[in-house]
């Protein structure tokens, strides 16, 4: 998954497209059926971003993309982390590497 496309119901045309670099927050409410996230449109300022919410047919397809868009961040940031460690990270050797601490070490 490189983004999310949205199409004509018959899939005709697109109607967006919003690469996952630019989605910033998905969620659900399966109550409701409902499956939004947010994104910035490359044409506008930075700072704003859209939110796009879609009722679904079922609370399972709600779950489902909401799952699928996750899995993909989740992919994506781990595909960085390791393009990073084969390249000496961003910032070069052992900086860029992060550490785990529990919060009692951070008191």
């Amino acid at each position: 998954l490189t983004g999310i496309t949205i199409t004509s119901c018959k899939h005709q045309h697109v109607l967006m497209t919003h690469t996952l670099k630019r989605i910033s927050y998905a969620t659900c409410d399966p109550a409701s059926c409902l499956f939004s996230f947010m994104a910035r449109d490359p044409a506008s300022p930075p700072h704003l971003q859209e939110c796009h919410t879609f009722r679904l047919a079922t609370p399972h397809q709600a779950e489902e993309l909401n799952t699928i868009v996750g899995t993909a961040f989740r992919v994506a940031y781990a595909l960085q982390i390791q393009r990073e460690n084969k390249t000496g990270g961003r910032f070069g050797g052992k900086q860029g590497l992060i550490t785990s601490r529990s919060a009692e070490d951070l008191l």
